[in-house]
């Protein structure tokens, strides 16, 4: 089991290499392109900005949690996954609204495999 495990780790190291060079070629002739210096003080403010995420962070636990749990299936999973998703959208991230969601809908049901 180890074995297929460690056997992996070399592929993923290059895909990592690989992909590093195509983001450099991709961006290096992007002139407007903001970073952000890594590094420095963990200010209050920093420290506040990075908890804006912790809701989308929390699907995957419960998505996982819920399946190795055994509480619910891959499918189940899915669905539950979608209704905590719809809230989240709509209240903390706003990027929902009346406007854009029942489009939203229709687009992942056209899109989704049957």
């Amino acid at each position: 089991m180890l074995k297929c495990f460690l056997a992996t780790v070399v592929p993923g190291v290059i895909l990592i290499g690989f992909l590093c060079i195509v983001n450099f070629v991709m961006l290096r002739n992007v002139k407007d392109l903001k970073t952000e210096r890594v590094g420095g003080k963990f200010t209050f403010e920093l420290r506040t900005r990075s908890f804006k995420a912790m809701p989308a962070l929390l699907m995957p636990v419960i998505i996982l949690g819920g399946i190795y749990g055994g509480v619910m299936t891959p499918t189940e999973a899915a669905g539950v996954a979608v209704i905590y998703a719809i809230p989240i959208g709509f209240f903390i991230y706003r990027g929902l609204d009346r406007e854009n969601f029942f489009p939203t809908l229709r687009y992942a049901a056209l899109i989704s495999p049957t």
